[in-house]
């Protein structure tokens, strides 16, 4: 398995390789000067060496292109048009206006690039981003401002279409990391070639001017577009694109030292303010990741921002006849956060889990408005389907953890289903599986082949034991796990047998730590580029959650057993008998303990120097509960419930399952959902407990999907 580089490893490779690109690029001036040839013949034999090198390598790696091909799709083919656009106007560019005119003008690209990377591609939009970017144009403008000559707004205008070209084509590669570059080029070289075609003097070319072509072509033109590629896979668009503005700053250098023309003073000064501002760029974006300023267009007079400071970042603007504003980030705007589906929206998750542990992860990523397409074999699907309660013949088990998800049926055997399979994961940001160790390879869809087809891939698993270890191959279900990772022997009545915990807690609580995983991921990809695999053991978790009965046999030596309803450390922290049942008084610190013995009529219990610290009182604890327990037992649960909430000491009832749902705060947290059954009826499902500000809490939810309801919608969603 690949090693996960350090994010900010990653992140210094990314800049090196932007540096790189922006150094090979530069180069293209005093290459083109030796060539002595007209432009168009340069960007038509250019692209034809292109072409001619690139076709070995899409030979040798044919198995790898196809891929190429077939995942990045329509993705690969606006990038080649985005690089061919770019080459042609920049061609045209140049017969209407001066370099330092044309120049000036791609400026503008780091700005465009974030702006487009925000808009599209959700990525943050820092401040000091746009203050570096100004800086960063007013240097170069500095630099070239000897040179401008006046009547050049067409050429300016088309150098324009190349800052949009170029801005485009960072953002579909960062957003489509499987984009493949060999391809790519060939389309380019292609479409370029053609567009040039026309306008070309075909004659002799020389052997000293072949020679400078090749150089140009396979040379600098590729050998650039890899590092800038690699750099996109590492670094966010704007970041990348600013540090590309040191081309400009460098290919007069390049003149320089080469050919001894030495730039004007403006131009050595204003090269210093680019490379100072794109440093200083990149220094700030490592200090602070997280400040970013967003940009959303709102239509006028709808969800206008409200709030000190709101109306100052929502500027007018119109377009097409229509009024609209441009809400910046300090805009409140509760009503246009709340209209979107949640914080996991545009984010799509293929599942290939079943049951409960993997379910129960891509429930909560759907629950926060990720789409979750789950993958089922064709025959039966989930083993969850087969699980009662039932209603009409329809599992409400699996309706539990499965509402809101797509479906579609594939035997990932067969050759046509693994096809769709693949542009699945071609479309995908994460996979969650749940099988056991081994299996994903034998399918050929383990973490190091799919790392290597879908980069952009992240990859959940979430098994008995985890993929490393003595136990990794053995099966395991969540009560294997209970009584293995020792939660079942501290569960029960003192004295008494292990007894399971009421709930899968080993099949949750893996579900839980896997989608923390797979959150931390989704940012650590959205910082560095990088995707990353999750290993997650069911065992692991149990082990984890068994809180301070770790910290009990690590420290003291003793091997905790099951102690009923009282807290192993804390007194009283416990249920007590009642007149008509049970009560939970949880005194947690000496002042409650004090406010306790005062609401209970018991005084002189708080003065006694048995129980003046926790540490006594646990060691006398027996006396303790009994002095208590035999004066709640003299009225019913309902008396001391008022007691104590009246002295604000922690307490509560032990309700039924019943009695909990029909607690009005269920109701007031909307904790109960209403689910359609698949059959004209209602159910009633547990809600989401995750409340967040920027996303209203709807009171029902979409239904669970038949075995492969959805496979006409996906067939659409990936292209057939």
């Amino acid at each position: 398995m690949k090693t996960p580089n350090h994010p900010q490893s990653s992140a210094a490779l990314g800049v090196l390789c932007a540096i790189a690109a922006a150094t090979v690029f530069s180069t293209g001036g005093v290459i083109v000067r030796r060539i002595d040839l007209p432009a168009w013949d340069v960007s038509f034999w250019r692209s034809v060496l292109l072409i001619a090198t690139i076709l070995p390598l899409l030979v040798w790696q044919r198995r790898v292109v196809m891929i190429d091909v077939r995942n990045a799709g329509l993705a690969l083919f606006a990038s080649a048009v985005a690089l061919a656009g770019s080459m042609v106007a920049f061609i045209l560019a140049l017969g209407h206006a001066p370099v330092a005119n044309v120049l000036i003008v791609f400026g503008a690209t780091p700005f465009i690039t974030a702006l487009l990377a925000r808009l599209f591609l959700g990525e943050a939009l820092h401040r000091h981003t746009l203050a570096a970017t100004a800086v960063a144009v007013v240097g170069l403008a500095i630099s070239v401002a000897s040179s401008l000559k006046a009547g050049a707004a067409l050429g300016m205008a088309i150098a324009f279409i190349v800052v949009l070209c170029m801005s485009s084509n960072y953002v579909i590669v960062r957003h489509r990391r499987d984009v493949g570059m060999a391809p790519s080029l060939l389309l380019a070289g292609v479409i370029s070639a053609v567009v040039a075609l026309p306008f070309v003097q075909l004659g002799a070319v020389e052997s000293r001017q072949m020679a400078w072509l090749l150089a140009l072509g396979p040379g600098q033109l590729a050998g650039g577009l890899l590092l800038y590629i690699a750099s996109l896979k590492r670094i966010p668009a704007g970041r990348a694109a600013l540090l590309g503005l040191l081309e400009l700053v460098l290919g007069p250098i390049w003149v320089w030292a080469i050919d001894g023309e030495k730039p004007a003073d403006l131009t050595l000064v204003g090269g210093v303010i680019v490379i100072g501002s794109a440093a200083a760029n990149v220094w700030l974006d490592s200090r602070t990741p997280a400040k970013a300023y967003s940009v959303r267009l709102e239509p006028a007079g709808r969800n206008m921002p409200v709030g000190r400071g709101a109306r100052r970042n929502a500027f007018p603007i119109k377009w097409n006849g229509k009024r609209f504003h441009l809400i910046g980030a300090r805009a409140k705007n509760r009503a246009m956060t709340q209209s979107s589906k949640g914080p996991l929206s545009g984010i799509t998750v293929i599942d290939l889990s079943r049951i409960l542990a993997g379910p129960y992860c891509t429930h909560l990523m759907a629950e926060m408005g990720a789409r979750v397409i789950k993958v089922e074999q064709p025959k039966g699907g989930d083993d969850a389907r087969a699980y009662g309660p039932f209603v009409k013949g329809r599992s409400t088990y699996f309706a539990s953890v499965n509402r809101g998800k797509q479906s579609i049926a594939l035997d990932l055997k067969g050759e046509g289903d693994r096809r769709i399979f693949e542009k699945l994961l071609a479309k995908a940001d994460v996979i969650v599986e749940n099988f056991r160790p081994g299996t994903m390879e034998k399918l050929g869809y383990g973490w190091a082949e799919l790392h290597a087809k879908y980069p952009q891939l992240i990859y959940a698993s979430a098994s008995g034991f985890g993929h490393t270890g003595p136990n990794s191959r053995d099966p395991a279900y969540d009560m294997v796990v209970q009584g293995m990772g020792g939660i079942m022997s501290i569960t029960g009545s003192v004295g008494g047998e292990p007894v399971r915990v009421g709930m899968s807690i080993g099949d949750i609580g893996a579900g839980l730590y896997t989608a923390v995983a797979v959150n931390a991921a989704l940012v650590h990809r959205l910082k560095t580029g990088e995707a990353t695999k999750i290993d997650i053991g069911m065992f692991d978790c149990q082990i984890a959650l068994l809180e301070n009965a770790v910290m009990r046999y690590t420290v003291e030596g003793e091997v905790p057993g099951p102690l009923g309803a009282r807290h192993p450390t804390i007194v009283p922290f416990q249920s007590f008998k009642t007149e008509d049942g049970a009560i939970i008084i949880s005194a947690g610190n000496d002042s409650l303990f004090i406010k306790m013995c005062n609401a209970l009529g018991l005084p002189d219990m708080a003065k006694d120097p048995d129980y003046k610290t926790n540490a006594l009182r646990q060691k006398h604890h027996g006396k303790l509960e009994a002095k208590i327990e035999s004066l709640l037992k003299t009225r019913p649960t309902k008396h001391w419930l008022a007691v104590m909430a009246k002295a604000d000491i922690p307490a509560g009832p032990i309700n039924n399952v019943e009695q909990a749902l029909h607690h009005p705060q269920v109701a007031a947290r909307n904790m109960l959902v209403s689910v359609p059954d698949g059959s004209g009826g209602t159910l009633k499902l547990a809600g989401n407990p995750i409340k967040m500000s920027a996303f209203a809490d709807s009171t029902t939810r979409p239904p669970a999907p038949d075995l492969d309801a959805d496979r006409a919608t996906i067939l659409s969603y990936i292209g057939g």
